[in-house]
């Protein structure tokens, strides 16, 4: 499996965090919205280094290390690290029922033989089976010796006929090894593969939860604006509170497979926009009472306000030509003069 890197710029949310802004990039410094400036380090070492050592990429230089390492391990300790991988593969594949210890015993062992010494094993089962009335175990040996150096001619003197021999008896012992050769090579590959997936969550995983958070602490904080709405001529602002509740509900929503793939295929920005995006739809989604009540609260106080004073302070005529509206549509203004002549008429009977 392919690892790849992660920025740092991406991966360090605290300083963003704590200085109150994102950071920007700048002649390798790092500069937050409040003016303040951070170094950024330099490369340990740089391509032009690299090289002049003679690797081609930090993955061959990675790669270098890593074989020295396995080279100053002593014999004993070599051992034990293999016999705990091979523990470990052996408790997979069955575990995933890819393999059992049997199997795996009869591959080593397989893998072990000398091919002429597999393919007479094979070649003198076969030979007791079709000669029932030798019964002596010296004779039977010495009679398949012979039909065998005969089929083989693994003892001839001309070369080109003895290489022939060579390669049919390297063929045979091939096709005897596969079918259990080819089940553990699927088994090894499938626990390298999820071995290294694994090993890239245990690294990858706790920067992705830091980034998770930080957007959380960014798009979730106490108080929230949510939306605006217009009630006459004014901008009112929809605000909900959020709770700790609230901030570990997204946190749980928006930890997923997806979202950790995305980080560790070394994408920022999309992670980035898509939780801010989502974030915000989790909290309209999940506070939807608590906006439209604020929103239908906010309205029936600015409405009974403007009430009380439309009768008293303006002619009607003046507040119908005041307010523009659609056609059709009663105004907040002509409601309130409508129910005040109503009443009026009422009064005087």
């Amino acid at each position: 499996m392919k690892i790849h890197f992660v920025p740092k710029r991406f991966l360090d949310t605290e300083t963003t965090e704590n200085n109150g802004g994102a950071a920007t990039e700048n002649n390798g410094t790092t500069e937050t919205i409040e003016g303040q400036v951070q170094e950024v380090a330099a490369p340990v070492i740089s391509d032009d280094d690299l090289k002049s050592y003679g690797f081609d990429s930090k993955e061959a230089l990675a790669k270098f290390i890593k074989e020295k390492r396995e080279e100053s391990i002593s014999p004993e300790e070599k051992k034990a690290k293999e016999d705990l991988e091979k523990a470990n593969f052996l408790k997979y594949s069955t575990e995933n029922k890819l393999l059992n210890v049997d199997e795996y015993n009869q591959y080593e062992t397989l893998k072990s033989r000398d091919d002429r010494d597999l393919v007479f094993e094979n070649f003198l089962a076969s030979y007791k089976e079709e000669h029932p009335e030798i019964t002596d175990p010296k004779e039977l040996q010495e009679a398949a010796e012979e039909d065998f150096n005969f089929e083989y001619k693994l003892n001839s003197t001309n070369e080109a006929t003895k290489a022939r021999a060579q390669k049919k008896l390297a063929r045979d012992a091939k096709e005897l090894r596969t079918p259990v050769e080819s089940k553990v090579l699927t088994a090894q590959e499938k626990f390298k593969k999820d071995t290294a997936e694994y090993n890239t969550i245990k690294e990858v995983y706790p920067k992705f939860e830091k980034f998770v958070d930080a957007a959380i602490v960014k798009n979730a904080p106490d108080k929230k604006v949510v939306t605006q709405v217009k009630i006459g001529d004014a901008d009112v602002n929809i605000e909900v509170a959020l709770t700790k509740e609230d901030r570990d509900a997204i946190a749980k929503a928006f930890k997923t497979p997806k979202t950790f793939q995305l980080f560790n295929d070394g994408k920022p920005e999309e992670v980035q926009a898509a939780l801010d995006k989502k974030i915000d739809g989790w909290i309209l989604l999940n506070k939807k009472n608590e906006i439209f009540s604020q929103a239908v609260n906010i309205a029936k106080g600015i409405g009974t306000k403007e009430g009380s004073t439309v009768g008293a302070n303006n002619p009607f005529p003046l507040q119908q030509g005041a307010v523009p509206k659609k056609t059709g549509e009663e105004s907040l203004e002509e409601s309130n003069n409508r129910m005040a002549q109503t009443t009026q008429k009422y009064r005087n009977r």
